[in-house]
């Protein structure tokens, strides 16, 4: 999936973490489309989809790419609320800097 809008949302929900040894640059969203989550009525209460996320380090300026997923809450009749940073997995790998 692409959307350089989301994209900003996500970079700037990573910022909103407070972490100070590196920051967001960039975001690849490495999945076709929002996973829907539901209770167990099967009501829909949030998307979620995983991305990699590459971080610049403030230290040796290199960057990384962590596996990153975020959450959009159901606020009901099909509409979402803010991008959200949900998680970060175990992948980080080094990559050259954007």
């Amino acid at each position: 999936m692409t959307d350089a809008e989301l994209q900003q949302e996500m970079i700037q929900a990573v910022k909103d973490q407070g972490w100070t040894n590196e920051y967001p640059v960039d975001v690849v969203i490495i999945e076709p489309e929002w996973r829907l989550l539901r209770d167990l009525l099967g009501n829909i209460i949030k998307c979620e989809v995983n991305t990699h996320v590459v971080q610049k380090k403030n230290a040796d300026g290199s960057c990384r790419a962590n596996d990153i997923s975020f959450i959009q809450q159901h606020t009901g009749n099909g509409q979402y609320g803010k991008t959200e940073f949900h998680g970060m997995g175990m992948q980080s790998s080094p990559v050259t800097c954007p």
